[in-house]
């Protein structure tokens, strides 16, 4: 089901993402992403059976993480640098792992955000089930953009930047899995966020209306 370790030793490996670590310029950036590829080596290595290499590591390492290092606030943020770490080294995309994606949505779920009083839910869901319509194609794209800048924590000019083929929707995991591929104001590595089911029918409705299936996402929506 994935792909072997090649017969580099971890060492050349590590040689690997230090090019790519050197590639930042931001010292911040260099520090937070090498201490958390470090924690879970480190986890790896004293509380685990299972090779570096592993998904079902990974997964275990996250709850581990969660209960005895860090808080659920910051799991998302982790779980990036995990995984450009196994794109990096092992060639793998943890984003196709069914159970972590499932374990995520789990452990962040009824999770509240420091900053989520700034802009209420309440405020949102009104906006997105009420206030707007979708049969108005300027007020469905508008839904769609704010779902991306709300559940992504993405600026305005973050969320016109996502392509059509960032937008990934699985039949068999029914999950709507948004790719963010560069960095953002809140998180310096890539990332990935996942749209609630409830708005699943919307985004399908949006992607319907498209004529060209390519490009920029939001195609209706031009920044001033």
């Amino acid at each position: 089901m994935y792909e072997k370790i090649n017969d580099e030793t971890v060492e050349e490996y590590d040689d690997k993402v230090k090019t790519l670590i050197a590639y930042s310029t931001n010292a911040k950036s260099k520090k937070h992403y090498q201490r958390y590829k470090k924690q879970y080596q480190d986890y790896t290595e004293k509380h685990s059976k299972l090779k570096l290499d592993s998904p079902a590591n990974v997964a275990n390492f996250l709850n581990w993480w969660v209960k005895n290092k860090g808080g659920l606030g910051s799991v998302w943020s982790l779980y990036s640098v995990i995984n450009n770490y196994f794109r990096s080294t092992f060639k793998k995309n943890l984003n196709s792992d069914q159970t972590i994606c499932q374990l995520l949505i789990f452990l962040t779920k009824s999770h509240v955000p420091k900053k989520s009083d700034i802009i209420k839910w309440d405020l949102i869901h009104d906006l997105l089930d009420h206030i707007l319509c979708d049969v108005n194609p300027d007020d469905l794209v508008c839904k769609i953009w704010v779902a991306l800048m709300y559940f992504g924590l993405l600026w305005n000019n973050e969320a016109i930047k996502i392509q059509v083929e960032d937008v990934e929707y699985s039949n068999k995991a029914k999950t709507l899995n948004v790719n963010v591929p560069f960095s953002t104001k809140h998180r310096v590595n890539r990332l990935s966020f996942f749209i609630p089911e409830y708005l699943h029918e919307l985004f399908g409705l949006y992607f319907h209306q498209m004529v060209v299936k390519e490009g920029r996402f939001l195609k209706h929506y031009i920044k001033k």
